[in-house]
């Protein structure tokens, strides 16, 4: 299996090098700023189809190539807020508030319970690179004791805090807040938006026997925003 660093801008850098000279000028402190990311990282196999990331600067994801029936172990696993798939490659979203990242891989079907989080580890963010129209849905049948884990979302989410049944994640971003989480148990959840004052949006929703919640928060999280979701058993 091989280990992949993934940003957007490398493709735009690429492209950059075959475009006009001009161009190359007003792309150079943005190739700065990714390449200090990109070549900077360490990874070290800790074995057990494990890895240690450090030094990683802006770098958010990480692509695991020849991955066909292998996912995030989030039980073992640091820093890390979720996976999706595109083909046999797994993406790793990362948290860019953890300096030390591990993340750990198990086959499919061993998912862990909520019941293994350990408090280290229950603060985890990150963004998915956008993925092709077509490409595999993310890790379904999970099931209903996995912890929650972000699918793909519009907005930057960091500091994840998991609990036994929901999460709360920090959100900040522009347009719609649009989301998908997977891990959920399936039942009843009320999901809000709030910032540093008010509770300003909220909703009902329902998770499905997949575990996979998708809404999004009519909110504007320009300045961050606390997203909270929890089954509705819990807020009674």
């Amino acid at each position: 299996m091989r280990v992949h660093l993934s940003r957007y801008l490398l493709a735009s850098v690429a492209s950059a090098v075959s475009a006009q000279v001009t161009k190359i000028k007003q792309n150079l402190e943005t190739l700065k700023t990714d390449a200090k990311g990109q070549f900077s990282t360490e990874i070290t196999a800790l074995g057990d189809e494990s890895w240690l990331i450090t030094h990683r600067g802006s770098l958010q994801t990480v692509r695991f190539e020849d991955a066909k029936g292998m996912a995030v172990d989030f039980g073992r696993s640091v820093g890390v807020i979720g996976q999706r798939r595109n083909g046999t490659a797994l993406y790793v979203a990362l948290d860019e508030a953890f300096d030390q990242i591990i993340v750990a891989l198990g086959p499919e079907p061993r998912l862990p319970r909520a019941s293994r989080i350990l408090p280290e580890q229950s603060g985890v963010s990150a963004v998915f690179p956008r993925l092709q129209e077509g490409a595999d849905e993310a890790l379904e049948h999970v099931a209903e004791d996995v912890i929650p884990y972000l699918i793909e979302g519009r907005w930057i989410f960091r500091d994840m805090r998991r609990r036994e049944c929901g999460f709360t994640v920090m959100a900040k971003g522009f347009g719609i807040g649009q989301m998908t989480w997977g891990g959920l148990r399936p039942g009843l959840y009320y999901a809000y938006a709030r910032d540093t004052k008010h509770t300003i949006w909220e909703e009902e929703l329902e998770v499905g026997d997949d575990g996979r919640l998708g809404f999004t928060a009519d909110a504007d999280a320009s300045s961050p925003l606390e997203i909270d979701v929890a089954c509705v058993d819990n807020e009674r």
